[in-house]
């Protein structure tokens, strides 16, 4: 500490300021490396995060299709019975018009109905 009490206050904060503009420009420099490195970190998650928001949206519009076929189905209201009042096979008898080897029925066909 010697050697700064023999220097004048002006020379002090020339050093002083030195030492700061160093300090920033070693800053900067590791900045800029740890920038360069997260690039491809952020580019890695973005491809991620994308791709699971293509699993969650695919998800999402085969939970919507279910449901707009139950809620098809659910309007169904009465139960067939014979003449004894025991069940019997329900004839599904809907008001849209379907092809065979349509979507709707395809997916009827897959959950058992």
């Amino acid at each position: 500490m010697n050697f700064l009490e023999n220097l004048s206050l002006k020379k002090k904060l020339v050093i002083g300021y030195l030492i700061l503009l160093i300090m920033s420009i070693l800053l900067a420099g590791t900045s800029i490396s740890s920038m360069a490195s997260n690039r491809d970190v952020a580019g890695f998650v973005h491809t991620t995060l994308a791709e699971r928001y293509g699993r969650t949206r695919a998800t999402a519009d085969r939970a919507y299709e279910a449901k707009a076929i139950f809620e098809k189905l659910d309007n169904i209201s009465d139960e067939a019975q014979d003449i004894d009042g025991n069940e019997t096979s329900i004839i599904l008898i809907c008001t849209d018009r379907h092809t065979k080897g349509s979507s709707f029925l395809v997916k009827l066909f897959g959950i058992g109905i």
